[in-house]
């Protein structure tokens, strides 16, 4: 009986550690749709409303994941820049906080055409993100279960 539920407790580890793998690729694919969507959002505002940026940040706050929201927040909202991403690497990083810090002090029309080329930027890092929850993300999803149940199997 005790080995029993050590074997289930083994199996469900060792699919939970698949599972978070593939949640770190998801994460950061969501992140780069919501950032894309921001951004669209944005240039639509700025063009269209002449909104300002902590205008955007406010009206649009409902709509993206917690990691941006709370990354625009300190940016434009609480003028802090004290977030750590998890799932960025060092490069995307600097990208963004490099955009966003210039991000608002332009004219209208010269922010649009910043935000465009930042979603040439956003776009490729989506497409990349996708990719690696296609590839790497499902693999380590089917890997942990078909090892999970090797495991399960070899010590029954």
């Amino acid at each position: 009986m005790i080995k029993l539920l050590l074997l289930v407790c083994v199996f469900v580890a060792i699919i939970f550690l698949g599972f978070s793998y593939y949640m770190f690729f998801k994460k950061k694919e969501n992140f780069y749709k919501d950032l894309t969507s921001f951004l669209e959002f944005a240039s639509n505002e700025i063009s269209f409303n002449k909104t300002t940026i902590s205008t955007i940040v406010e009206k649009y706050k409902p709509y993206f994941c917690s990691e941006l929201k709370t990354y625009l927040n300190n940016k434009f909202i609480n003028k802090t820049n004290n977030f750590k991403f998890v799932y960025l690497n060092e490069e995307e990083i600097v990208d963004m906080d490099e955009f966003f810090n210039k991000f608002g002090t332009c004219d209208a029309d010269t922010e649009v055409l910043k935000v465009k080329n930042f979603s040439v930027f956003a776009n490729n890092h989506l497409a990349i993100a996708k990719e690696k929850v296609a590839k790497q993300g499902m693999l380590a999803l089917k890997l942990a279960i078909a090892f999970a149940f090797i495991v399960v199997i070899i010590f029954i």
